[in-house]
């Protein structure tokens, strides 16, 4: 039995537009470095065909559907910490903004591209477990 029915025709060629729509977005998803490589993705085209009663007529139904990997998710630490005068609870992101951390971006460099230190004692020894009782 010989047929004639190519799917790059069918309703006017959207099937296989919405294929290569599909095709793109899965791909992109492949290559997309926020996406982890595991994972299947999928297309799916469907084709669902109704014969009227006389079965010389047909009603075609035709999509394309797809899924994807999801995005990888977001990791990071928080510190907590509560106000115990005011009751109030205080939650930050790791990184320079936690009161008396400094970040190596907080310094300059000079033209050897070695830190700035703004301190007059640099080159020193700090004894830290004595800072604050008379130490050095």
């Amino acid at each position: 039995m010989a047929f004639d029915l190519d799917l790059d025709k069918i309703n006017g060629g959207q099937l296989m537009e919405k294929y290569r729509y599909a095709a793109l977005k899965v791909l992109a998803n492949c290559l997309d470095p926020a996406v982890s490589f595991k994972g299947k993705r999928s297309i799916t085209v469907k084709i669902s065909v109704e014969p009227d009663e006389n079965r010389n007529v047909l009603d075609v139904t035709s999509d394309v559907t797809y899924k994807l990997a999801p995005p990888l998710a977001a990791v990071t630490k928080m510190t907590l910490s509560k106000d115990y005068s005011t009751g109030r609870i205080h939650v930050q992101e790791y990184g320079s903004c936690i009161p008396g951390q400094s970040s190596l971006q907080d310094y300059g460099t000079d033209e050897n591209g070695d830190l700035i230190i703004p301190d007059e004692r640099v080159g020193e020894m700090i004894d830290f477990r004595n800072k604050g009782r008379g130490g050095n």
